[in-house]
């Protein structure tokens, strides 16, 4: 695990660094493995052409502890794999049906800031979730980014979230991800999704799903689903909810948002 960089209950700091080219061949976090940071910040360089085996191509979070969070600030994540060994040929899921998922980033138990002007593209998952972050049972911040050309073999193009929090905030943009079954931008499951700050500019723009929810997908949401200022458009789902698609004992709050030229 952790090809370029294994970091276990450590303080990082990386200031204009780049992690390009690692690979994890028999595991996760193909360029870097964080596991119980005292802190950590990266802030500019490039996170780029990482592969990991299993979920991860850039950078697998473990538990963080409470209170801390991986920040990442006006870095460029680009072109990294999860689920692909090292020829580049994509991995089939594990005898138990595992997938592999995190193009980018898959965090377990921990917290992710993804904020001042960070870019997140064409990153992949070959079979499982978010093809550039997915997170199971933790905090996610997306604040000024983009997310664009990122792809999963399952569901959440750009983010798939399973329990916990997306805090979406400042000008977020989700353009042209994509995924094969569910959520072309971002899918969540049981988790709270929040954007209520006055100031925001949450947009998700031409994202395109196999299945339900080309924009954003939102499923067993007994978790508040409040979101405030949401530009939704030319979004395309192969099934229902070409913008946004509400799901299995799922409730969501909307406001002051637009939906444009979206099609199911």
């Amino acid at each position: 695990d952790g090809g370029g960089i294994s970091a276990v209950d450590s303080s990082i700091t990386l200031t204009g660094s780049w992690i390009v080219g690692n690979q994890a061949t028999d595991g996760d976090g193909g360029g870097m493995e964080i596991l119980n940071p005292s802190a950590f910040l990266m802030t500019g360089g490039r996170v780029s052409s990482n592969r990991a085996v299993h979920d991860a191509g850039g950078m697998y979070i473990g538990s963080t502890p409470v209170g801390v969070a991986v920040r990442l600030v006006g870095v460029q994540m680009t072109g990294n794999r999860a689920g692909f060994d090292k020829t580049g040929t994509g991995v089939p899921p594990s005898g138990f049906g595992v997938l592999w998922d995190g193009g980018a980033i898959s965090i377990h138990s921990g917290s992710v800031e993804v904020t001042g002007g960070s870019k997140l593209t064409n990153n992949r998952s070959f079979s499982g979730s978010g093809g550039a972050i997915d997170a199971i049972d933790s905090t996610v911040t997306v604040g000024r980014s983009l997310f664009d050309k990122n792809a999963a073999g399952y569901a959440g193009g750009a983010i798939r979230l399973t329990r916990g929090t997306l805090q979406l905030s400042g000008s977020a943009t989700f353009r042209r991800n994509t995924s094969v079954e569910e959520g072309g931008a971002i899918a969540t499951k049981g988790a709270t999704v929040i954007s209520q700050s006055l100031g925001s500019k949450v947009t998700l723009d031409s994202n395109r799903a196999g299945e339900n929810g080309g924009g954003l997908y939102i499923d067993y949401s007994s978790q508040p689903v409040d979101l405030f200022g949401l530009t939704v458009r030319n979004n395309q789902s192969g099934e229902a909810g070409g913008g946004v698609y509400v799901s299995t004992s799922g409730s969501a709050t909307l406001r002051d948002s637009s939906f444009q030229r979206n099609k199911s």
